[in-house]
């Protein structure tokens, strides 16, 4: 449940309050931050491994997101997941180049013993088509595990995005078609290559992190984030321009940061 309260994990000679947030709506919100600055990816792999401690005797569903928060996944122990566990990506590239889909890059971390929700798109699929399909393999995750509990990595880019939810500041209609107005697990969709490079994507959607997921570590490093970060902290973020600030409503977030 969401409490209102902002807990720092840290012991106290460490504890930096990255923002001003007296005045800030994440006060309502339960957010954890942990400050590091000498190993903050080993140090984000190791609070995740607490964190999916917690729900180890239930079936989880591991969802990895994409860019600099995949490499959480390569510092995992190697006994971490259960015969019970499956393993996929908050999001994927519609693509059939190996070197840029999210799937590809997780799965070089693990062996092929786990069970997981393959997200690369197959030769003459349509990128609806790849979004259909993940969306399926999520309900139906979701009905033959009632109990289970969904444990995400989220990043955020410095145009605001997470997952592979971008901005659409210039169409606001469309961003909540996509990503809001419906009951969708997962949208498919393209935008100008002036846009992001890669321009078709397969992602969850918002209403998915806000109801679905039971709890993400956040992870979000280096100086060229300090200003959007401080934007998704802030409460006042417009969700179109700053899709990342939909932690904010999130069941549980731990954010592990390098940013002082």
């Amino acid at each position: 449940m969401v409490r209102r309260s902002l807990i720092f994990m840290k012991k106290a000679r460490n504890q930096r309050l990255i923002y001003n947030l007296n005045n800030q709506n994440i006060l309502n919100k339960l957010l954890r931050i942990i400050y590091e600055k000498n190993n903050p990816v080993e140090k984000a792999a190791a609070e995740f491994v607490k964190m999916a401690s917690m729900g180890k005797d239930a079936p989880r569903l591991f969802m990895f997101s994409g860019g600099s928060a995949l490499e959480i996944a390569r510092c995992l122990p190697k006994n971490f997941f259960t015969a019970s566990d499956t393993v996929t990506v908050l999001d994927e590239r519609y693509t059939l180049e190996e070197k840029d889909s999210n799937f590809a890059g997780l799965i070089k971390f693990f062996d092929n013993k786990i069970s997981t929700i393959d997200t690369r798109p197959k030769k003459g699929e349509s990128l609806e088509e790849v979004a259909d399909r993940f969306e399926q393999k999520l309900k139906l995750w979701k009905e033959n595990n009632p109990d289970g509990k969904i444990i995400i990595t989220q990043g955020v880019g410095e145009d605001g995005h997470t997952a592979g939810i971008l901005p659409f500041p210039e169409d606001k209609e469309k961003f909540s078609e996509l990503f809001r107005n419906s009951d969708k697990l997962v949208a498919g969709y393209r935008v100008p290559v002036e846009k992001n490079k890669h321009a078709e994507r397969i992602t969850v959607t918002i209403n998915f992190l806000l109801n679905q997921v039971a709890v993400s570590l956040l992870y979000v490093c280096g100086e060229n984030k300090k200003e959007i970060l401080a934007k998704v902290l802030s409460g006042k973020a417009d969700l179109t321009e700053t899709p990342a600030a939909a932690v904010l409503g999130m069941k549980e977030v731990l954010l592990v940061t390098d940013i002082n």
